[in-house]
């Protein structure tokens, strides 16, 4: 059986590349993560944030 070794495409000296799964995977992972820090952070809520008030109380 002949061996098979996965080699560099760009030689032995050039530094190790990430697939494309790899990368697609990280920025979809870095792209939910700012979205959800960017709704938590920017979650509005306070005092006069009651949109279901019929009487005009804050709750």
């Amino acid at each position: 059986m002949e061996e098979t070794a996965r080699t560099p495409r760009n030689g032995p000296d050039s530094p190790p590349t990430i697939g494309r799964r790899t990368f697609f995977t990280r920025t979809l992972l870095a792209a939910g993560a700012a979205a959800g820090l960017l709704t938590l952070t920017g979650c509005p809520g306070g005092d006069q944030d009651d949109d279901d008030d019929d009487d005009g109380d804050d709750d």
